[in-house]
């Protein structure tokens, strides 16, 4: 049970990471 929640944890942190590489894109679009 602790593994799936270590599991879930990682995945969300993937999560955010990609949602913060996305919004800088999105960013780096409107300056240009």
């Amino acid at each position: 049970m602790l593994f799936f929640f270590r599991r879930l944890e990682l995945i969300v942190v993937e999560l955010n990471l990609l949602e913060g590489k996305l919004s800088l894109m999105g960013v780096l679009q409107l300056t240009n």
